[in-house]
């Protein structure tokens, strides 16, 4: 059975990594007939069976298909490049206002002309009273953009056409006037990266000095929030039963998302741990790698976007392979015996050391501090956003007695906050470094290389000598 479970999730592997490079070579234009003769001879030089070839040059090909639909110069919106077009569309994420007063936000639902693009815009605009999901119109000038929205749009006039917002969205926002009502600034904002990823909420001082000290990864929309608290509230209930564990953990994923929203990397991430919950619970094991290997699939397959541009949702799947992957081989390999702070620890070393290579690549900074940093405050975290969604569900449903419940909460996030400016004060704490594409895909072939290596003195353990009598 173990090894059938083996083949498969080599399969979905092969697979997935035959949608991601078919992917990126039909974003560079390649000849159709060199692609596809490429595709046959990968299947081929892999060994596979026929069937299982097939299926990896069909889904090479799709990806090449679907990375040509990437190019964004030769879609509706692209074409407008330069030009001063009229959009409408809904704002997909929370305004945040930079250090020259000015607000920024995703416009979603994007629909020129009335007719829908499927592609993001990056605006920028000095209206200030703005908020997640309200629908607006906007006039401007259009202009390449970055990452997830290859669209820009600056100083846009913008006119809101409708404030009416979900219930999900009034909830969420009612969960932040909570949080800012029981705890001050920065800690209210503190609280809410730590639990959801917003950086727009947290101060621009803070956020800087995160970065500095190899941090700022708690404050991502990667989902990595989710996969701490997950991870802690299993090991604290899992002695009470399992099904308490898996019920408990399942519940927290709801709430979770009913206050970060539903953004991909967030729905992701809920989706594969209430999956890996599920099926641990009915005494079935998924190889971590399918749970790696197959939401990728999904995602790419659905909106190839993600892989080409969105840095955050690189850096989702990246640390998710790090936890799901490199943590448990780290951890046979190096921990003899394993307490919950060890594998916290263990399991934010292995996210660091996938993601380190891409955030240099893409931020240009490099933490020296950052391993110790991180030991020291990670511990914390899974607490922290407990207490921190405590405080804010208080604010909610007991006003009157929730700056008694935040008081921990207010307590933990201050000391975290002091001892992240106290390692940002330490001399040399941060490096300002460049790095060529060449070195960071040596970088990951590294890292690729010893995560082969750590497997396989798990998988085949060296054999001890066998002692004989002289």
């Amino acid at each position: 059975m173990d090894s059938w479970h083996s083949r498969r999730a080599t399969q979905i592997t092969l697979v997935t990594l035959a949608l991601l490079i078919g992917v990126v070579a039909g974003r560079l234009w390649l000849s159709q007939a060199n692609l596809l003769i490429t595709g046959v001879a990968l299947a081929a030089f892999a060994g596979l069976r026929f069937r299982l070839g097939l299926l990896v040059t069909l889904v090479f090909i799709f990806g090449i298909w679907r990375g040509n639909t990437t190019v964004f110069t030769h879609t509706p919106l692209g074409r407008e490049l330069g030009r001063t077009v009229t959009v409408t569309g809904i704002i997909s994420d929370d305004p945040a206002v930079n250090a020259k007063n000015q607000v920024s936000f995703t416009l979603g639902n994007v629909r020129l002309n009335g007719r829908a693009v499927h592609q993001n815009i990056q605006m920028l605009t000095n209206f200030k009273t703005l908020q997640r999901g309200y629908h607006i119109q906007a006039t401007g000038k259009l202009e390449l953009g970055l990452g997830s929205a290859p669209a820009a749009m600056g100083f846009a006039v913008t006119t809101v056409t409708s404030t009416h917002t979900s219930q999900l969205e009034q909830f969420r926002q009612r969960f932040f006037t909570a949080m800012r009502a029981v705890l001050p600034e920065p800690l209210s904002g503190f609280g809410l990266g730590l639990l959801i990823g917003v950086r727009a909420l947290i101060d621009k001082s803070l956020q800087q000095t995160l970065n500095a000290v190899g941090l700022s990864h708690l404050i991502a929309v990667s989902g990595y929030n989710l996969t701490i608290i997950i991870q802690a509230a299993r090991r604290l209930v899992a002695p009470v039963s399992t099904f308490m564990a898996t019920a408990t953990s399942l519940w927290l994923i709801f709430g979770f998302l009913l206050v970060a929203g539903f953004g991909a990397s967030v729905v992701r991430a809920a989706i594969v741990s209430s999956l890996s919950l599920i099926v641990a619970y009915y005494g079935y094991e998924a190889k971590p790698i399918t749970l790696v290997a197959l939401p990728a699939l999904l995602t790419v397959a659905w909106r190839p976007d993600y892989l080409l541009q969105d840095v955050g949702w690189q850096l989702s799947f990246l640390a998710f392979f790090g936890i799901m992957v490199l943590a448990p081989l780290l951890q046979q390999r190096f921990v003899r015996r394993p307490t919950p702070i060890k594998l916290l620890v263990i399991e934010s070393l292995a996210a660091q050391i996938t993601t380190a290579p891409l955030i240099l690549a893409t931020f240009g900074n490099f933490s020296i501090i950052s391993p110790l940093s991180n030991a020291v405050i990670l511990p914390m975290v899974p607490l922290a956003m407990l207490l921190s969604f405590g405080a804010g569900m208080a604010g909610i449903a007991v006003p009157v007695l929730a700056g008694w419940v935040a008081l921990p909460a207010a307590g933990l996030l201050a000391l975290m906050i002091g001892l992240v400016q106290w390692f940002a004060s330490l001399p040399d704490a941060n490096l300002q470094l460049s790095a060529t594409p060449v070195m960071i895909i040596g970088m990951y072939g590294l890292i690729l290389l010893g995560t082969l290596v750590l497997w396989r003195g798990v998988a085949h353990p060296p054999q001890a000598p066998h002692k004989t009598n002289v």
